[in-house]
Parts: C-alpha cells; structure tokens; sequence
C-alpha cells in the first residue's frame, strides 16, 4: 500500500493538472499580427488557380516575352510552409515540450513558449530552405522569374524591387520574419 504522503504527493500533482487543463493554454504558429501578410501566405500554402482576364494579358504583353493567352491558366503550386513543419517537426515539438515541463516544473504556459519558439525556428528554416528536409516545394515558374528580373532591372514601379532566384517562399523576407506564436488561452471540455 503507498504511503500516505505519495498518495498525498500524486493527489496535489492531480490537482495542478486538473487546474492547469480547465485554462488550457495552447501555441498558436503562423502569421499571427499582419493580416496581408498572412492572405498571401494562405495563397502560398494552398496554392491558387487563376484564368488570365484580357485585361492581364494586355498587362503581360508589355512586360514578358511569351506573355500568357487570355483564359490561360496561372497557377501558383501549394507550398505548404505551414503544414509541412508540423509534418516534418510535430514529434520534435512533442519531445521539446516533454523536456519543458520537466525543466518548468508542469508550468504548461511556460513550455508551451518554449514550443512556439522552436516552432517559429523551423517554420522560418522551411520558407528559408523552400521545404523541409524530406520535401522541397516547387521552384518558381519561369514567368515568375522574368517578371522578378524585370523588377531587377528597375522596372518596378513601387521601389520594393526586392528579386531572388528560383527558390520559392522568399522574395523580400517580409512572410519569413512575419512568423512568430501566440499562446491563447481557453478552457477544456473533457
């Protein structure tokens, strides 16, 4: 039979759980404060299919050699920067929060921090690298690379003129530092 201070012990550690489950905190990952920002990285997660509108295709014929027909498709692929992380680092996130609550001693809020940040690192690392160590997103389509060289050229009308190559998911940095967690709280039903 244990002894009456384990029992007393495991009743005390009960009731911290109980306590921290009915305001359950839990990490939110993304583009959590730039509304613009996080419309754009829906469109990158999930990918988008547009037919060109003559309106386009007259703005095209201007500007790219081989300018898409009227009623083309463009199609931009899903890269899923998002799901993809938790693909690739859900058990890592597990085990860092594992070790968290130990090293918090069961401070849930704590070592749900301490999740977002490392989760921010890897969803960072995949829009940087263009995928994740098992998956790399499609490179960018060659309109999308002569568009982004006439851009280089000065062709830019708005001065961001922010160009990079073929890799997708990174242009002028603003999606990769709009990353970032919150902690939202809310009660469990159970």
């Amino acid at each position: 039979m244990p002894s009456s201070s384990l029992v007393a012990a495991c009743q005390r550690l009960e009731g911290k759980a109980r306590q921290q489950m009915q305001s359950a905190t839990r990490v939110k990952v993304g583009i959590i404060d730039d509304p613009q920002i996080a419309e754009y990285a829906t469109y990158q997660e999930y990918g988008w299919v547009q037919r060109v509108t003559p309106k386009q295709h007259g703005w095209f014929s201007h500007r790219v050699s081989d300018p898409p027909s009227i009623g083309a498709a463009l199609v931009m692929p899903a890269r899923p920067f998002l799901r993809a992380s938790v693909n690739a680092y859900a058990q890592k996130w597990a085990n860092v929060f594992a070790r968290a609550m130990q090293m918090t001693d069961g401070n849930a809020a704590a070592s749900l921090q301490m999740v977002g940040q490392e989760a921010v690192t890897d969803v960072k690392q995949t829009i940087a690298n263009g995928g994740t160590p098992s998956d790399s997103f499609a490179p960018r389509a060659p309109l999308t690379m002569e568009l982004n060289s006439l851009e280089a050229a000065g062709h830019k009308t708005d001065g961001t003129g922010g160009v990079s190559g073929p890799k997708p998911l990174f242009k002028s940095g603003a999606m990769l530092n709009a990353v970032g967690y919150a902690l939202e709280s809310g009660g469990v039903n159970g």
